[in-house]
């Protein structure tokens, strides 16, 4: 029941009130030693887009959009016209355009754009603006399908010009001449005195294009609201074709779902796509579905929010979504085909993932621990030897072997301690999570009890033997009274009733930590995954043994159904 909206837009499924779009892209960049005009803090600098990008970067990160703020770059003021029914832009004029995120990756190959006044370096993927010799009518091209004697888009000569050139002289450390409509700088890229970023000389007309072999980052600036000016001395109108046309395209066409359709992240992590916008969660990557139908990781660059007038509900077998009429869905017909949601027919069948990867190294068990959390290492006094989990946290491995006890900050009723954990997240643990979900209770965060309920008292045995094996605590069961008052689903009261018992985990801080666990199953590593659908099985039912039987049946399936389902796609095995 996954379903895709236009150009990338990721999986998302279950419904709600709000109507939320989201856009996804893979930037088209340019090297790093591009000039760009940056204005961040009321000051501004003209440098490399190297320069400026990694700043928000730390060592070999790469691939991911970084939210900024308060950073514009310079873009251009245009009109637009639909001369003889064709629409059309002109630039009249530059203007700050703000700067939403940053990114950097690596390729192995640049178009390298020689023209009249400077050299710009890009992806293919990267277009650059053309102007119509005679009518001043811009349009973008992709660089690859650049050619010798095109005609680039330089800064206009306006009266936008003396605020350039103000503007450069400042980024520069030189003053600026009063009224003059362009000022002579020192570069910091070529250490050459001329005319930066204010008027164009020579018409930047296009001498040579060719491809360069490159290993290195390449470079993008986001979300910007205009297109922007990158180069040296004669810079040059580029266009995000990948990320700027996106937005475009969803001011025009909005394609939504409602506010608490679920989005899987790269990794395995879901959360409503409300959230998403509510946190601002540009930058993080989700699987999504290309226009060819095939899956690949890309970056979310913005989230926006709108009413819609029309919705359409979706049935499927198994769930339903909400969408407005021109969201697109990836259906069987006669092959996969992008099918309108106001389009799609009873007999439909809507593409779904059938395996969803996850990280294949298990976390650390301290990642579900508060980082407030003292351990205290053996030999050292309960209360002077403490260490708290956020100090240690670089170094838990090698201090795990000998602590001893672990405990919660807070006296009273808020301190709660056990004598140990496991270093990592393993299969019983997955196991006894999975028990719970299906035939017990999850308490809030903060609560003091979880509770296993079933007729097996093996089952009980094995949950005992998991929390003494890895924490040490033996927790405390109990034989349920038989209530043979009450009525049966048949209208009829019970005759014979089995033993029925009740395990309760008492302990504060393993509820808080098995808790945490549970909130990230489908985070984790496959096999750790199948464990908690074991646990899940076991407890409250099972995989068919026979051809004529059912596949799954789950007795509690109205409380588990999201979570299993969704686990199922985790699990190699069973989702093939």
């Amino acid at each position: 029941k996954a379903v895709a909206g236009e150009a990338g837009v990721p999986f998302f499924s279950m419904s709600g009130s709000d109507f939320v779009e989201m856009f996804v892209g893979v930037g088209a960049s340019v090297t790093g030693d591009t000039p760009v005009l940056i204005r961040r803090d009321g000051k501004t600098c003209l440098m490399p887009i190297g320069e400026f990008v990694d700043g928000y970067f730390t060592g070999d990160e790469q691939g991911s959009v970084v939210p900024v703020a308060g950073v514009e770059t310079l873009g251009f003021e245009g009109s637009d016209s639909n001369f003889e029914g064709s629409p059309r832009t002109s630039v009249t004029g530059s203007a700050w355009s703000r700067v939403r995120g940053v990114l950097r990756h690596r390729v192995a190959e640049v178009y390298e754009i020689e023209y009249l006044g400077g050299v710009i370096r890009t992806t293919g993927d990267h277009s650059v603006f053309v102007r119509t010799p005679n009518t001043g009518i811009i349009q973008p091209v992709a660089a690859r399908d650049l050619r010798p004697g095109d005609l680039l888009v330089e800064l206009p000569a306006d009266a936008s010009a003396r605020a350039r050139a103000a503007g450069a002289s400042l980024a520069l450390g030189e003053p600026a001449r009063s009224g003059a409509s362009y000022a002579t700088a020192t570069s910091v890229l070529s250490r050459a005195s001329h005319p930066a970023w204010v008027e164009a000389g020579e018409a930047p007309v296009i001498q040579r294009v060719s491809v360069k072999p490159f290993d290195g980052y390449v470079y993008d600036l986001c979300g910007c609201d205009n297109e922007a000016f990158f180069g040296g001395e004669s810079p040059v109108l580029l266009h995000n074709s990948r990320v700027r046309d996106l937005f475009e395209q969803a001011k025009r066409n909005a394609p939504c779902l409602t506010g608490d359709a679920v989005v899987t992240l790269s990794g395995g992590r879901q959360v409503t796509i409300a959230e998403m916008f509510e946190k601002q969660m540009v930058g993080v990557r989700v699987p999504a579905m290309a226009d060819e139908f095939r899956f690949e990781d890309v970056n979310v660059i913005g989230i926006t929010k709108k009413p819609a007038e029309e919705v359409l509900r979706i049935s499927t077998a198994t769930s339903e979504i909400k969408a407005t009429p021109n969201h697109l869905f990836p259906v069987l017909r006669d092959g996969l085909k992008w099918v309108r949601a106001d389009e799609l027919a009873t007999d439909d069948y809507v593409a779904a993932p059938r395996s969803i990867a996850t990280d294949s190294h298990p976390p650390l068990f301290y990642d579900f621990l508060s980082p407030e959390t003292l351990l205290t290492p053996r030999g050292e006094e309960p209360l002077l030897g403490r260490l708290r989990l956020a100090d240690v946290r670089d170094r838990i491995g090698r201090i795990h072997p000998r602590i001893e006890r672990l405990s919660s900050p807070g006296r009273g009723l808020r301190s709660s301690w056990i004598s140990r954990v496991p270093l990592y997240l393993d299969e019983d643990v997955a196991y006894l999570c999975g028990l719970i979900t299906s035939d017990g209770s999850w308490r809030g965060r903060g609560g003091r009890q979880l509770i296993f309920v079933n007729t097996e008292l093996a089952l009980h045995e094995r949950v005992a033997e998991i929390l003494r094996l890895h924490f040490d605590y033996s927790p405390k069961r109990h034989l349920n009274a038989k209530h043979f008052e009450n009525l049966l689903p048949q209208g009829k009261t019970p005759a014979t009733l089995k033993d029925c018992y009740t395990t309760f985990i008492s302990s504060r801080f393993l509820c808080d930590a098995l808790s945490r666990v549970q909130a990230s199953i489908l985070e984790m590593p496959s096999y750790i995954v199948g464990a908690w659908l074991r646990g899940v099985f076991d407890g409250d039912g099972h995989v068919r043994p026979a051809e004529r039987d059912p596949r799954i049946v789950l007795s509690a399936w109205d409380r588990v159904t999201g979570t299993t389902a969704t686990g199922i796609s985790r699990s190699p095995v069973l989702s093939s």
